[in-house]
């Protein structure tokens, strides 16, 4: 069911960046706080800087249009090696790219396809998309360490203003998901700068998104398709500039409802690592993208950016999330479907042990950096992996 819009909660960052530092924890507590609560807001800044962002966003989009009109096999020159010829690849049924993709997973210690170009129908055929996948980290341009295999795929021999124009817009998304960790840290209570430090070295990723015309579908999916099925994002923060179609699931109605912003703000998301983080407080935010009538016939560019974490920080161990994990398996290994698991840990973590009874209030000491003990850990371990084999599905990841 699919109902009217209603405006988002707002987050005013130009009023609450300008107080001192005790008006600014009441603003904080008062104002914003019970907006995070919804998983799902609108962020507004001073008139200048909203200004600047347009003008960045505006550029970003005429570099990523272009892009999008190259040929596919101009496109498929960005793309990650897979181990496998792409073409090789694209001739294989979805279930088999699905289990090739969770094998190269598991042999690599990474996801195929998180940098550079992905055409459509990798892992779902309903879903009517191709994107191009960067991360800070990957630009030598913007001076940042290499992180992973691959690093970033651009497309400088076709359009080599392309890096410059969507970094430098990625700079400014990147710029309110850190402002939104700083605020999330003070109204959780959290000591120690435990957002942004681990934080400080995370691989963060932005996919620019093009939803297909929905008369380039296959003709066995005519009539039953969706841009992006409803779903939660796997991290902390998502940032996103919102575009026609995009939708979020009200959790008072169980109703989808569109997601509109005041011109020139941005929409933030939080995802499966910050419902665990916050233990529930700031809950993952369902949404969705469906074609409008504009975008079925003409298609729909998004950018949005995913703000992760280090991928040794560790959380959960709370009566609510019981088993400790570390952003690596949260979010590479299981993806969103880490939410499903915690709960599945829960009802393996019996009363009668005294470890798993232990590692269900761990928060506090992992939080802090603490070490879990060689014994500990291994319980740990095995708990998670058996609680992911009940429940976790590779095809569903998100």
């Amino acid at each position: 069911m699919e109902a009217s819009a209603h405006a988002l909660p707002l987050l005013d960052f130009g009023t609450a960046l300008t107080l001192n530092q005790k008006e600014y924890e009441e603003y904080v507590k008062t104002e914003i706080g019970p907006a995070l609560q919804q998983g799902i807001c609108q962020v507004q800044f001073s008139q200048d800087e909203t200004e600047r962002m347009a003008t960045n966003r505006a550029a970003a989009k005429a570099a990523i249009e272009e892009f999008f009109k190259l040929s596919k096999e101009q496109k498929l020159t960005c793309t990650q090696d897979i181990g496998m010829d792409i073409h090789e690849f694209f001739n294989l049924s979805i279930e088999k790219r699905v289990a090739y993709m969770d094998e190269y997973q598991k042999r690599t210690n990474q996801m195929p396809f998180e940098s550079g170009f992905m055409p459509y129908g990798v892992r779902r055929s309903e879903d009517l998309k191709e994107m191009i996948q960067f991360g800070i980290g990957l630009s030598k341009t913007f001076n940042q360490k290499v992180v992973g295999a691959s690093g970033n795929i651009w497309p400088d021999q076709y359009l080599p203003h392309f890096q410059e124009a969507v970094m430098t817009y990625y700079a400014d998304l990147q710029s309110i998901s850190r402002t939104t960790l700083s605020i999330i840290q003070t109204y959780l209570g959290l000591s120690g700068d435990i957002l942004l430090a681990n934080t400080s070295d995370s691989v963060n990723q932005s996919r620019i998104l093009h939803y297909l015309p929905l008369s380039e579908a296959p003709a066995e999916l005519q009539g039953d398709l969706t841009f992006a099925s409803g779903h939660v994002d796997r991290g902390t923060v998502t940032v996103i500039y919102p575009e026609e179609g995009l939708q979020g699931l009200s959790p008072e109605t169980d109703v989808y409802e569109p997601i509109t912003a005041t011109e020139g703000n941005h929409v933030i998301f939080t995802g499966a690592a910050m419902e665990i983080i916050s233990d529930g407080i700031i809950p993952a935010k369902y949404h969705r993208v469906t074609p409008t009538e504009k975008t079925a016939r003409d298609g729909r560019i998004a950018m949005p950016f995913f703000q992760n974490a280090n991928g040794n920080f560790m959380f959960g161990g709370t009566e609510r999330f019981p088993i400790p994990v570390t952003y690596h398996e949260s979010c590479v290994m299981f993806g969103s479907q880490i939410l499903a698991i915690q709960k599945t840990a829960a009802k393996l973590m019996g009363d009668n042990d005294s470890m798993a009874t232990t590692l269900r209030s761990m928060w506090q000491q992992i939080s802090q950096g603490e070490k879990l003990s060689t014994e500990m850990e291994a319980r740990r371990v095995s708990i998670l992996h058996e609680a992911a084999g009940q429940c976790y599905d590779p095809a569903l990841r998100s």
